[in-house]
């Protein structure tokens, strides 16, 4: 304001200029010797510069000089950067944690999943190992049945499909099954037996006068 009222309107435009300059500086300062070369060259009025000093509006020590005013608004300013710095850097970190965070998740997910693959494949090996420990070969069923087959090869996979514990209880049940058929040609073909699970039927004796149904079907029809 004194400058405003004891001076020339062209002052302002002076120093503001010189406050510009010393805004570009380093820590807001520029040596004392400077300011006689800033006034050569932008050819500012030399009472000016005696003037702001005796305002106050320039201070110096025996280096440098410096504008108040501008070091007050340049610490607000500087500081509101920091301050938004600081927040950048800590938003940053809260999502590199998050990211730490799922790649985590995702390889406890995937360590998980592969955990339990592995139980399944060793599930898998064990119940084949323990089928083959427990397997009945064809050739047994085949000569036990006593009946000629009409596709070996079919009957052969059907009978490597069936579980463990199925082909024990056919082979188990065949003989007291095999006394209910009084004549041969009422027994049914190996094949027919397997593909419908007759070792499940009730056992009955075979009545020459009564054909025994089975699945809700005569025997003729199904063989």
């Amino acid at each position: 304001m004194k400058l405003r009222a004891n001076h020339w309107r062209e002052w302002y435009w002076q120093y503001f200029a010189i406050i510009e300059i010393l805004s570009e500086a380093t820590w807001y300062k520029l040596d004392i010797d400077s300011i006689l070369v800033i006034s050569n060259l932008y050819n500012f009025d030399k009472l000016l510069i005696s003037y702001l000093f005796e305002l106050e509006l320039l201070v110096k020590d025996d280096k440098h000089f410096r504008s108040p005013s501008l070091l007050k608004r340049m610490a607000l300013k500087d500081d509101k950067k920091i301050k938004q710095s600081i927040g950048g850097v800590k938003a940053m970190e809260k999502r590199r944690w998050e990211q730490e965070s799922y790649k985590l998740l995702i390889t406890s997910k995937v360590k998980e999943s592969k955990v339990k693959e592995r139980k399944v494949k060793e599930s898998k090996v064990k119940e084949r190992k323990e089928e083959k420990s427990i397997n009945i070969p064809f050739t047994s069923f085949r000569d036990l049945y006593n009946r000629k087959v009409w596709d070996k090869n079919a009957c052969e996979k059907k009978w490597e499909k069936l579980k463990p514990e199925e082909r024990e209880k056919i082979i188990n049940t065949l003989p007291d099954r095999l006394h209910q058929f009084s004549d041969k040609q009422f027994q049914p073909h190996p094949e027919t037996y397997l593909n419908q699970k007759r070792w499940n039927d009730e056992i009955k004796s075979f009545n020459p006068n009564k054909i025994t149904l089975l699945h809700n079907k005569p025997l003729k029809d199904v063989q």
